[in-house]
């Protein structure tokens, strides 16, 4: 039996005074989240006092980018009043620049990070992946079997293939399996990292080595046949860039 996954909602907050900058850096926070199987809901700010005084208001997000370089202030100097003046030292504090001579200057503030502009999914991917596991979130797919429930992390499952009133599962480290419908573990599954190949067979895209019109190779040699129906969108998702 598949549980019903409860989806996870983190708040990130990004302090730039350029748009394009913060647009993008929203598009690849949210892309590290959906890998994970996690929403983040990302605010904008585009100076120092407006950060603070929602910091102040509502309270802080779960993560924080903040830009050195602010119209209003120095960046340095708002991490400082996020630390002793509202006396938060536990947000995970990245700090952002175009220039790597800042650096040495934020050890004062814990900073959780320091990267240097154009920001890419490459230098991002690494910190959200450490930040998730500082707060011990991590995506996950559950089942029950008998009275037992088995959580299994999205980065160790291959695949899912139906078999009658069961569905098995593979994992990097074997197989299991349960009962229930291969479309309740996909409604329970993120799009971003699974996709359908066959009625009845369901893929970690990231697993994938080898692909033709056919069919795909998964990282344990298993040749999965891809069905004509799915066969244009199998080849559009797994020929485009992969996310986190």
């Amino acid at each position: 039996m598949v549980q019903k996954a409860e989806r996870k909602v983190l708040h990130a907050a990004v302090c730039d005074d350029e748009a394009a900058a913060c647009g993008e850096l929203e598009k690849l926070i949210a892309a590290c989240g959906r890998a994970h199987g996690i929403a983040i809901e990302t605010e904008i700010f585009f100076n120092g006092e407006s950060l603070l005084h929602s910091f102040a208001k509502n309270g802080m997000p779960d993560l924080l980018f903040l830009d050195i370089r602010l119209p209003d202030a120095d960046g340095i100097a708002v991490g400082e009043t996020i630390r002793q003046r509202l006396g938060n030292y536990q947000i995970p504090l990245v700090y952002i620049s175009s220039m790597q001579q800042y650096a040495m200057g934020l050890f004062k503030n814990s900073p959780f990070d320091f990267l240097i502009k154009p920001l890419t999914m490459d230098k991002v991917a690494p910190v959200m992946e450490r930040f998730f596991q500082s707060i011990g979130v991590e995506g996950s797919f559950s089942f029950q079997t008998g009275k037992a429930l088995c959580r299994v992390p999205y980065r160790d499952i291959l695949y899912f293939q139906s078999q009658g009133r069961q569905v098995l599962l593979i994992t990097r480290q074997g197989r299991q399996t349960f009962y229930g419908k291969l479309s309740q573990a996909e409604e329970a599954l993120p799009e971003s990292l699974f996709l359908r190949i066959h009625k009845s067979c369901l893929v970690n895209f990231r697993y994938v080595r080898e692909f033709s019109y056919i069919q795909v190779t998964m990282a344990n040699g298993d040749v999965l046949s891809i069905s004509r129906p799915y066969r244009k969108e199998v080849r559009a998702r797994l020929l485009r860039p992969k996310e986190g």
